[in-house]
């Protein structure tokens, strides 16, 4: 079978991950919402004429359905709507550039302009010969009032060293905090002062920029070295810019049903979503569409997009997954609660509800959420596990009372942790600890805990990842709501509502896990034993 993988874009990034499919025998549907060339395109990418490449140019992604190995996409292209079936997703859009005019009081002019401009001028793709004059003086202004970014700054150092270099200019470049942690900025920083390139740092106070009607520009800035006040009239001013997601993320966010970070790119800042993934399976986001990097960073996003592409279409479909959500069919009350909430966009309604088993990820978030308690888990679950978990009955009076703690613990954060904890701290740990692993703490639903105080168990812990680092995005917000609902209920239940903790932690903090753990114990350990325990019979 033939497996097909849309492409969202139409830059550089759009082309090596095209070009990087294409190689490997994977067909394209490409997706740009500007005009394109067929044979400028083919030509880029290094594909012959009759290669699979499928272009819609000046078109738009208005509706996805579907799950990985199966979205059906409608395009609209020319004022129709166009239907397209691919196993992949990967968007590739360009940044946009914001120049930074206002921030300096600049208007541009024939001596001030923005760095893209002279970026063009010196590579021939524009026409102004004026910039480009031997003898100029030539003023960079870069992060004097809003913090720069390495690649504007590559750009900055590029820019200027040809200017020093090929036309002879006199070249200052004002900044703030120098951003020269990219892979050989540092390097490239030391070349272009080696070269003649002057630059000058205003961290604590700002420029004082004048722009006269009819005159040159001037920039007063105190140096941090001599200490005084320093004056410089250039010839021509270059003002920087901001590197921002592309205009068409926002939609292609809402489209796909993605999760945006902050500033708006398609790929949150978290420790467990890895390069070029998004919250959804199949879909995936490359080069300036999930971050702002250097060239060779979007280069490696291309070959990492395809060979997560080639492993998704390449699974088999499990007639019999186990570990996915299923949801009765009689018994749906078609409440959509889970339809809502999925973080993995893997819910469907086909005329009832339905879970995508190649989409779900096991999270167990619907399952938790489920007003009826409809969905299940195919395979072992939560509760299985918790049926293993034996309840010693309090030792007599003239023991050491032992608190019996039962730990949930997210498999990719807390129970790394403790795995660690106990190949390092093993004789540290609470002798009553009892762990059980959760595919994401959002699954630990309010009968879990429940059941657990009933088994006898003097305290229960939940340990989820940090916020903003859960891998379904929000299943440690679904623990911590969940645990004060369950706290507020436990004293009329005739039970202390410190017998109940939460606490966030990272899978490489095992100090820190046992730290927790015997805080909890020694809180137990005022509290005294369940009421629930005590009544245990010895098995």
């Amino acid at each position: 079978m033939t497996v097909k993988v849309l492409i969202a874009g139409n830059g550089a990034s759009a082309i090596h991950t095209a070009n990087e499919l294409s190689d490997n025998g994977i067909d394209i549907v490409l997706v740009s919402g500007k005009e394109i060339d067929r044979v400028n395109f083919l030509k880029d990418t290094s594909q012959k004429e009759d290669t699979g490449i499928l272009i819609y140019s000046d078109s738009e992604i208005i509706s996805c359905k579907g799950c990985v190995n199966d979205f059906q996409i409608t395009i609209r292209s020319n004022e129709k709507d166009i239907s397209e079936t691919v196993s992949g997703i990967v968007i590739a859009e360009e940044y946009r550039r914001k120049d930074n005019f206002e921030s300096y009081g600049l208007t541009p002019s024939h001596s001030v302009v923005a760095l893209s401009e002279i970026t063009n001028a010196i590579e021939g793709r524009s026409n102004h010969p004026a910039l480009l004059k031997e003898g100029l003086k030539v003023l960079f202004l870069t992060g004097c009032f809003q913090e720069s970014n390495p690649v504007i700054l590559n750009e900055v150092m590029t820019s200027a060293l040809q200017l020093q270099k090929k036309y002879h200019q006199e070249v200052f470049i004002l900044t703030g905090n120098l951003k020269v942690g990219g892979e050989g900025l540092e390097k490239f920083y030391r070349e272009t002062k080696e070269a003649g390139v002057f630059y000058a740092k205003v961290n604590h106070v700002p420029p004082v920029v004048e722009q006269p009607d009819n005159g040159r520009v001037t920039v007063v800035y105190r140096d941090e070295i001599l200490q005084s006040l320093i004056k410089i009239s250039p010839d021509v001013v270059v003002v920087d810019e901001e590197l921002l997601p592309s205009e068409n993320l926002e939609a292609l966010a809402r489209v796909f049903e993605l999760n945006q970070d902050k500033t708006g790119f398609l790929q949150t800042d978290n420790v467990h979503r890895e390069p070029v993934f998004t919250n959804r399976k199949g879909i995936l986001a490359a080069g300036p569409s999930r971050r702002i990097a250097d060239h060779h960073a979007y280069l490696d996003d291309a070959a990492n997009a395809a060979l997560v592409m080639m492993n998704l279409t390449g699974e088999k479909i499990d007639s019999d997954p186990v570990g996915k959500a299923r949801i009765g069919v009689v018994e749906c009350a078609r409440c959509l609660t889970c339809f809502r909430i999925c973080p993995h966009k893997a819910i469907r309604l086909e005329g009832r509800v339905m879970v995508y088993a190649d989409a779900c990820e096991g999270c167990g978030i619907c399952i938790a959420e489920c007003p009826r308690e409809y969905i299940t888990k195919t395979g072992p679950g939560i509760s299985d596990d918790l049926e293993k978990i034996h309840i010693r009955r309090t030792a007599d009076q003239t023991e050491d009372f032992i608190p019996e703690i039962v730990a949930f613990c997210c498999t990719r954060s807390a129970g790394r942790s403790f795995h660690l904890a106990t190949d390092q701290f093993q004789s540290s740990l609470p002798q009553g600890l009892k762990i059980v692993e959760v595919p994401c703490a959002g699954g630990i639903s309010t009968g879990h805990i429940l059941s657990t105080f009933m088994k006898g168990a003097d305290g229960v812990i939940l340990l989820t990842c940090h916020p903003g680092n859960c891998y379904s995005e929000v299943g440690n917000q679904y623990a911590k709501s969940r645990a004060e609902n369950v706290k507020s209920r436990l004293s009329v239940m005739g039970f202390e509502k410190e017998r109940l903790h939460l606490e966030t932690i990272a899978a490489n903090m095992e100090t820190e896990f046992v730290r927790i753990v015997n805080a909890f114990q020694t809180q137990l350990l005022k509290i005294g034993p369940s009421a629930i325990r005590k009544n245990l019979k010895n098995s």
